[in-house]
């Protein structure tokens, strides 16, 4: 329990996610199959919408690269959001499966192939609420969507051993999900290098502070604490360089983030040392 008694626990997790987001989103899923919607494209961006506009957000400062701005909240987040698409784009082609870890209701997963990501590729959404597995199912039920699964997924207890290996080459990502595991526990990098002969892996995740001894716009460890957001992914990483596990091949503290105190960083890794 932190100072401001956040106690970011799987109850907390299940709390907040797993019984308000998530289903509200379900719900609004529900809703436009329920008016006759049966477009996918059209679905997934009129929630997405939805989504952030909840709260009546209006103008407010960003974090891009690095650098503060002052931008409305949707040109900010899509802004934003591009960078980090994009930068998932430049990986994809030719892998064998695109694996997200904490997908949440499925939308980063399903932007990717609405925007183009391979169609030869298998998708895997892994996700700890059974709300957020729930919002990706009902989408990859609908026509000319992805090659997609919906799994369980704890980072507390990791265990892939239903998805197999692959032989090919798989990308790994995650997006603001181990933000939520204030300690993350080492096994999930070996489990995820076994997958297949290579594994490349991006992680935008908050965690700027951790890479730069807390001097940087966008993020603190003071505010990780409050939250109690991760405060170990980058020194596990470095860590299992140092061993030879993997190779850290890009990171930029800050690189995207809506809330100025909580930006992703950039990390890219891939298996091994060559």
């Amino acid at each position: 329990m932190t100072e401001h008694g956040v106690n970011r626990d799987a109850a907390w997790v299940n709390r907040e996610y797993g019984s308000e987001k998530w289903p509200a989103i379900l719900n609004r899923i529900e809703e436009e199959l329920a008016a006759g919607e049966t477009d996918l494209a059209r679905i997934v961006n009129k929630v997405k919408d939805w989504e952030l506009s909840r709260g009546g957000r209006a103008d407010k400062r960003v974090v891009v690269m690095g650098r503060p701005y002052d931008l409305p909240h949707a040109l900010g987040y899509r802004a934003g959001a591009n960078l980090i698409f994009e930068k998932l784009a430049s990986l994809l082609e030719g892998a064998e499966a695109i694996i997200e870890l904490g997908s949440g209701w499925g939308y980063n997963l399903f932007h990717l192939w609405l925007t183009g990501a391979p169609r030869t590729a298998r998708y895997f959404a892994l996700e700890y609420t059974e709300a957020g597995r729930r919002c990706s199912e009902r989408l990859a039920g609908l026509a000319a969507g992805p090659d997609l699964i919906t799994l369980p997924f704890d980072y507390y207890h990791v265990d892939l051993s239903a998805l197999g290996r692959f032989a090919g080459r798989v990308v790994v990502f995650s997006l603001f999900s181990i933000d939520q595991i204030p300690t993350l526990p080492p096994d999930i990098f070996p489990a995820l290098i076994a997958l297949a002969p290579q594994v490349d892996c991006l992680h935008f995740e908050p965690t700027g502070w951790q890479m730069t001894d807390d001097q940087c716009v966008g993020s603190s460890r003071a505010y990780a604490e409050r939250h109690d957001y991760n405060r170990n992914l980058w020194p596990l990483l470095q860590g299992l360089e140092r061993d030879g596990v993997l190779r850290i091949e890009e990171s930029f503290p800050n690189f995207f983030g809506q809330n100025p105190e909580n930006s992703a960083a950039l990390i890219r890794w891939r298996s091994g040392r060559t």
